[in-house]
């Protein structure tokens, strides 16, 4: 008892140490889209990716630039909250490509790497799925509610047994603070008063105009977000995912 005491101590004091230094990455970096895209992509060197922890390099660089330029918009106290955990609700959810593919932020954000079914104390009315972000941002909770898009960053996942029971040690935090627990920090958005994006979240070229490098349609051997990203069907992204 004594130790998981320690360990959820450390646990807490540790949160918010990366908050600003993720922010700085996220307004500095440069961002760039692919030729029939539905995303942005932020541009990030290896040092950053292994500083927090995102992995896969190229799903994690799809899921930040879209966080930041399509559902944030880019503006920093938007995207504080949502790395600390708020629950955000996107009520236009809607993301196409140039080559008339429609799709929503929810399909979008399942396809990425190691998604698990998993459930939670959330209301949703789809399948509800976990994916792994790593030390550092933990876990991405997604659901949808009402054919919106709703998703959070979890202080703490539910992979393992220790990951479980800081799990429910933030679970109690959020009873008594009435606020949600996050990887970096802890924010007043819950599911009863989420932080609601009520502008599109469809791509928009002027956030990133720059022509990705390499910006081909690739080869067939790409993982599902890759080829979400780069504008694939969903027919083909289904065939490609790992679940």
């Amino acid at each position: 008892m004594v130790a998981f005491g320690i360990l959820v101590g450390t646990s807490i004091s540790a949160r918010g140490r990366l908050l600003e230094p993720m922010l700085d990455m996220l307004s500095k970096s440069e961002y760039c889209h692919r030729t029939g895209a539905a995303t942005c992509i932020v541009e990030l060197p290896a040092s950053e990716l292994l500083e927090f922890d995102l992995h896969p390099p190229q799903a994690e660089q799809v899921l930040m630039g879209f966080m930041y330029m399509q559902v944030a918009r880019g503006d920093r106290a938007t995207m504080r909250e949502i790395l600390c955990g708020a629950h955000v609700l996107v009520q236009r959810d809607e993301l196409n490509t140039p080559s008339g593919e429609n799709f929503t932020a929810y399909q979008l954000l399942q396809s990425m790497p190691g998604a698990y079914k998993r459930l939670s104390s959330h209301r949703s009315d789809a399948q509800q799925y976990g994916i792994p972000q790593g030390e550092v941002l933990h876990t991405l909770l997604l659901g949808d509610l009402g054919g919106h898009t709703w998703f959070q960053f979890e202080g703490n996942g539910v992979t393992s047994v220790i990951s479980w029971l800081l799990h429910m040690a933030n679970y109690f935090e959020y009873k008594i603070t009435g606020r949600n627990i996050g990887p970096l920090g802890t924010s007043q958005f819950t599911d009863r008063w989420p932080l609601v994006i009520k502008s599109p979240v469809s791509l928009e070229t002027k956030e990133c105009p720059t022509l990705c490098a390499g910006a081909g349609r690739g080869n067939g051997t790409l993982t599902g977000v890759a080829a979400m990203s780069q504008g694939w069907s969903l027919r083909a992204l289904r065939r490609l995912r790992k679940i």
